[in-house]
């Protein structure tokens, strides 16, 4: 009887999934901070570079509840006009990690809630410069990957769709420290 080679690959897979320690264990705490790059908000922005601060905690093995607090802003001008649109969300939601082989990378999928503190502020020649701030309630769903390099410290990558008001999306690279 001759053994399909995808069998073989697919146990030993499944072996090395099984026996690979988790640094997403209960009672685990994590700060981590990510540069992202976001999609335009409304047409004409163009994409921008921004920040992410979060944390999170263990609530039980690979479930972790988070709170992320991110920074962007996007300007665009155009005959004298000057536009800049800042947005701060706040995310309170959760990662479920799931191991893969080699040992140390994890990929999981993120959803949470969204609430944003948005300014967006125009000035025209010879006018005084206005402002007008609003607070706008979504959804954030996607996933990424984290790779440990130490117990301590791993790498990642993520991709967020932001379902809110001027929707956009973003794509992230950080670090985590794990204590």
């Amino acid at each position: 009887m001759k053994i399909s080679s995808r069998i073989v690959v697919s146990v030993v897979l499944l072996g090395l999934i099984a026996a690979s320690p988790s640094f997403a264990k209960q009672g685990d705490k994590a700060v981590d901070l990510t540069l992202d790059v976001a999609t335009e908000p409304a047409s004409g922005f163009g994409s921008a570079v921004g920040v992410t601060l979060g944390g999170g905690y263990e609530v039980i093995d690979s479930l972790q509840a988070r709170i992320d607090l991110s920074y962007y802003s996007w300007d665009q001008g155009a005959f004298g006009d000057d536009i800049t649109y800042r947005r701060i969300p706040l995310d309170i939601g959760a990662r479920y990690y799931f191991q893969l082989p080699p040992k140390g990378l994890k990929v999981y999928p993120l959803a949470a809630l969204e609430i944003s503190f948005d300014e967006l502020e125009f000035a025209v020649p010879f006018f005084p410069k206005q402002t007008e701030d609003k607070v706008h309630a979504g959804v954030v769903t996607g996933g990424g990957v984290d790779y440990a390099l130490t117990k301590e410290f791993s790498v990642g990558a993520n991709l967020k769709a932001h379902l809110i008001t001027d929707g956009y999306v973003t794509m992230g690279l950080g670090g985590t420290f794990h204590f």
